[in-house]
């Protein structure tokens, strides 16, 4: 049988799947977002009021990019998946503060980002969308990792198995957010939709900080470093690549591949 150029006789020529930029944007990002943990403990706020600078400050910067690409409207507000992803990561953000603070870095992260074990059934649930075998494959061993990775503060106890518990529902919060952040990106696009739920958390941070016995500001000007370091790197550097257009396009499949 004849072989067929590719993009030869009226066969379109295929698409990367990742193109370069695109991974080199994502290797950013991951990069940014794992300066988050070191910010928060070097941060002389609380965990919430941490939290809240981190979604405060990063707004002027969200709305700039906003309205530079002029993707704010009426309906990013209108869109109740919009104020559960602004709300979910508020929550989020707030247990994986606290988190970080009670047991390690490492522990902290990495079960935290066990996230991704629950999109698929919350996905399945609230978005009908199907979820393959291969994934609850993968989901029952990275449920053993988990195990595994918490064995030794089950020894321990106290406040590290306390911590590794509030990880685990960050993970429960963080996967509410990205399922959100999935059906409200059917009609938002994603500039506008990182700014209105960041205006979200940071409106439902601000008060749960005195719920918690928590100082707003910092003791010492010399705190405000980690908090915009935590904002700027963590927050917008970290999590805009993921939102740019030719990293993440709007869904169209109804299966839902983790």
């Amino acid at each position: 049988m004849r072989q067929v150029p590719e993009g030869a006789e009226g066969f379109p020529r295929a698409k990367p799947l990742v193109t370069v930029p695109s991974f080199l944007l994502l290797v950013a990002g991951a990069i940014a977002i794992g300066f988050a943990p070191i910010f928060v403990r070097l941060a002389a706020t609380g965990p919430i009021a941490t939290a809240f600078w981190r979604m405060a400050l990063a707004v002027p910067i969200l709305w700039i990019i906003s309205r530079r690409q002029n993707t704010l409207h009426k309906d990013t507000w209108r869109s109740p998946w919009t104020w559960v992803a602004g709300i979910a990561f508020a929550l989020d953000l707030a247990a994986w503060h606290f988190a970080i603070r009670l047991t390690s870095v490492t522990n902290a992260t990495l079960l935290a980002n066990c996230a991704v074990l629950l999109v698929p059934p919350l996905s399945w649930l609230f978005l009908r969308r199907a979820v393959r075998l291969s994934t609850i494959g993968y989901g029952a061993l990275a449920f053993l990792g988990i195990a595994l990775l918490s064995s030794a503060s089950l020894r321990v106890g106290g406040e590290q198995l306390l911590g590794d518990a509030l990880a685990l529902i960050t993970a429960t919060f963080y996967a509410a957010y990205l399922v959100a952040v999935a059906a409200a990106r059917e009609r938002i696009r994603a500039s506008a939709l990182a700014l209105a739920s960041s205006v979200l958390s940071s409106l439902a941070l601000v008060t749960f900080v005195p719920l918690g016995g928590e100082r707003l500001l910092p003791p010492v000007d010399v705190d405000w470093i980690w908090l915009i370091g935590l904002a700027v790197i963590s927050q917008v550097l970290g999590k805009q690549p993921s939102r740019t257009p030719w990293v993440v396009s709007r869904p169209r499949r109804r299966r839902l591949d983790c």
